[in-house]
């Protein structure tokens, strides 16, 4: 057992450009189309995911700024989302985000 204090900081999470407007307006379509709630609920499994352990969720794709930088893509149905890690600190750049089957 590992003593309290002892488990790494969660990464920081960053919504860059309009990821944040986009995420609202996915929200509605979601809602239209009677999938919000599954749509919430795939963007708290995503934040937990990223937040965690970035590098397992989803799937390496490319090295930006001399690889200090790994982007990924990675879903969970109904959402998808493109996110870069930071190399060296502990970040996590949400970049894109999409509505599977939209």
């Amino acid at each position: 057992m590992s003593a309290e204090g002892d488990d790494p900081q969660p990464y920081r999470i960053t919504l860059v450009g309009t990821v944040r407007e986009e995420t609202k307006r996915l929200a509605k379509v979601a809602a239209s189309v009677g999938k919000k709630i599954a749509f919430l609920d795939a963007l708290k499994a995503i934040e937990a995911r990223l937040s965690g352990d970035p590098s397992q969720f989803g799937e390496l794709r490319y090295h930006l700024a001399n690889g200090e930088f790994a982007c990924h893509i990675g879903a969970i149905s109904p959402v998808a989302i493109q996110f870069a890690i930071h190399q060296g600190r502990r970040d996590v750049l949400i970049l894109k985000i999409s509505l599977l089957g939209s």
